[in-house]
């Protein structure tokens, strides 16, 4: 898929609907947070939404790194109002996606960010539930969809304030 380019397996292709417009971002696969702190702009926006720190137990990298570069994305974004969502199911490791999301859901209660929860709905017992996921890393459309519409209702709410 060419830069720019919102395919089907993209949860924006959901979430950027009916008055949610994607003005700009940054994703690579397998990207670490501090790959993605080297990488991101400015962008002018309402609500910045960050999904991020699914890599960084893969190359080593702990909580509080993933939180210290978390907090300098928003930083150098500088949009004020921030949906943060958590990662999702790692099926061969399930404690590696809770741990990083506890430590997630801590940085945004910290920083006075709204966390999201978007894959509730695509999780069954910290794993992926059953057509979520074909690999246990890598959610499926089905999913992405899923994630993309509670990232909207999380967008739509603060920025309704």
């Amino acid at each position: 898929m060419p830069a720019g380019v919102l395919g089907p397996a993209s949860w924006l292709s959901t979430a950027a609907t009916d008055g949610v417009v994607f003005t700009g971002g940054w994703a690579r696969a397998g990207a670490t947070t501090a790959d993605m702190l080297a990488a991101v702009q400015p962008v002018d926006a309402d609500v910045l939404v960050v999904l991020a720190g699914t890599n960084d137990p893969v190359h080593g990298l702990p909580g509080e790194q993933t939180a210290a570069d978390v907090r300098g994305i928003v930083e150098r974004v500088g949009v004020d109002e921030v949906v943060l969502c958590a990662v999702p199911p790692l099926d061969a490791d399930p404690a590696v996606a809770v741990a990083t999301n506890a430590v997630l859901e801590e940085l945004a209660g910290d920083e006075g960010w709204v966390y999201a929860d978007a894959m509730a709905g695509i999780r069954r017992d910290d794993r992926f539930a059953p057509g979520m996921s074909a690999d246990g890393v890598h959610p499926t459309g089905e999913a992405a969809a899923v994630i993309g519409r509670s990232l909207r209702e999380a967008v739509l709410e603060v920025a309704d304030g």
